[in-house]
């Protein structure tokens, strides 16, 4: 997204968006799952600025480190989540012992649990 100052003043500056920022704000937006609407509010500032984008905001994905059994997955449904993020592997030469590698089982249970997954590599 781009955003154009016609003065160099910085006592007369203004931000100008134009049409083609709203395009651009849009496409963002629908890539991001969030409200669409081509301006540059809060939502869509974030999602630009921060790796969790707005963490208050509304969402239907979420990710996680732990393993998933049948009444993590019923918390997760209840609070909206449809979609969680899980990790292949462990982190090489980490120093935490947090067992964070999606098995079959785990996978077998999300998916029993009428929920979808996506995978994290992290290396």
């Amino acid at each position: 997204m781009k955003i154009s100052s016609p003065s160099t003043s910085a006592q007369s500056r203004t931000a100008v968006f134009v049409a083609s920022d709203s395009k651009a704000a849009m496409e963002l937006q629908r890539f991001y799952k969030l409200t669409v609407n081509g301006t540059a509010d809060y939502d869509t500032w974030l999602a630009l600025l921060v790796s969790t984008g707005n963490n208050e905001r509304a969402a239907s994905a979420c990710d996680v480190s732990v393993k998933l059994d049948a009444y993590k997955i019923q918390k997760l449904k209840g609070i909206g989540c449809q979609t969680v993020g899980r990790y292949l592997s462990n982190t090489p030469n980490a120093t935490e012992l947090i067992d964070k590698e999606l098995t079959v089982n785990e996978l077998n249970t999300v998916f029993d649990n009428s929920m979808s997954v996506f995978l994290i590599m992290q290396e």
